[in-house]
């Protein structure tokens, strides 16, 4: 398993634990599934009965979809643009309804339990009863709907606390990782790779940011002046940030400039050929703003972000890095096998955080179904049919 792999999967455990911060500042609830994405889904198909006629009928409707899909703006008049893009929303709520009416009266119903077992998943440890259509079916009074909100806030205290644990043990294996290999190199070696490096930014050098992790991307100069700890570290005095905000305010106006769905389509194709080299000119002349020193500390923070996207190898996997360094077959093999043994180790780490998610999720489900009574309880399992087997997501 690659450093890149287990990133991914650091990410997904991450997103996971936000499903259960739905109500939380900075956090959002995972988008749900539709039908034609469930469709996809053998064991959606089996669970709702669906039978080869049906699904025939299906896969023609959602072909139709994709041939309207298939349509590129990029091509159209503008007027021709704006009629596409004013019908979108409707033309895709009408496929999703021809493609429901197809199902009898049972299947439908047990696609609304569906949903609203999706619905209940999205809503964390709260069961689903803080959402209106589950309050309406099942009239908790006001003392059930404090204490699902208690529970609630406590179930995610505890899963902060115990996500922020996670990443601090998975940042120590990193850096233990680090550590040993570094130690792999000669003296002159690592002398050569703190010259690159440089002093460590001990302030966040990603430009994006999903729940509760960094996105691992090597940023532009012109995204990491607006830090002013970037500002401070490069040494970038006033006069240089002003001069570099003329540059930005006329790359904005450049952007701004390309209200594509007004341009005829010739018009189109010459403004999306030169934007790249436009922008990569803007990047150009921000940079040339700076000094010598500033630029050689720009370089060494680039390298930063390099290694920190490359998770514990500290960037000495990349052919370059091994030209550079002249690394030997036995540092390239001891370093394959540090990173190798620390991925797995941070496999590990995401599957426990995952196990803890599910384990105090259904802890608080438990205590709040505690609280309805017998009535209530029958309603709401009314609602969500048998739980699925299968992911809904």
């Amino acid at each position: 398993m690659t450093t890149r792999h287990v990133l991914v999967l650091v990410g997904m455990s991450v997103l996971i634990a936000a499903q259960l911060f739905a109500q939380a500042p900075g956090t959002t609830a995972p988008r749900l599934a539709g039908f034609s994405s469930l469709l996809r889904k053998p064991e959606f198909r089996t669970d709702l009965e669906i039978v080869d006629d049906q699904y025939t009928e299906l896969q023609s409707i959602y072909r139709e979809r994709g041939k309207f899909l298939a349509s590129d703006p990029a091509e159209m008049t503008p007027e021709q643009r704006r009629a596409y893009l004013a019908t979108f929303m409707a033309r895709q709520a009408e496929f999703e309804q021809r493609a429901e009416e197809i199902l009898l009266p049972h299947q439908m119903r047990r696609f609304e339990q569906l949903r609203q077992q999706q619905l209940i998943d999205a809503q964390g440890p709260t069961a689903g009863l803080n959402h209106p259509r589950m309050m309406e079916q099942t009239k908790p009074t006001d003392a059930q709907i404090e204490k699902i909100r208690a529970t609630a806030e406590a179930t995610n205290a505890k899963l902060k606390e115990k996500i922020e644990k996670r990443e601090r043990e998975m940042e120590d294996a990193r850096n233990e990782a680090r550590r040993v290999i570094l130690g792999e190199l000669a003296d002159e070696q690592r002398r050569l790779y703190q010259d690159v490096v440089g002093e460590i930014a001990d302030y966040s050098l990603a430009t994006a940011q999903v729940p509760g992790i960094p996105v691992r991307r090597v940023p532009g100069f012109t995204s990491l002046v607006r830090k002013p700890e970037f500002r401070k570290d490069l040494e970038i005095v006033d006069d240089q940030y002003k001069e570099i905000q003329t540059i930005l305010d006329e790359r904005a106006k450049f952007t701004r400039s390309g209200n594509l769905a007004e341009m005829t389509l010739e018009q189109r194709r010459t403004f999306m050929s030169s934007y790249s080299v436009r922008m990569a000119e803007f990047e150009k002349r921000a940079e040339e703003v700076l000094v010598p020193h500033q630029k050689r500390r720009l370089g060494q923070l680039r390298q930063q972000g390099l290694i920190d996207a490359q998770g514990p190898t500290l960037g000495l996997t990349d052919p370059r890095m091994i030209e550079q360094f002249k690394l030997s077959d036995a540092q390239i093999e001891k370093i394959a096998a540090t990173a190798d043994a620390t991925n797995a180790k941070l496999k590990e780490n995401i599957a426990k955080l995952e196990q803890e998610i599910n384990q105090a999720r259904d802890d608080a489900r438990r205590v709040i179904l505690g609280e309805l009574t017998d009535e209530q309880r029958r309603l709401y399992f009314d609602a969500l049919g048998e739980i699925a087997n299968y992911s809904l997501r």
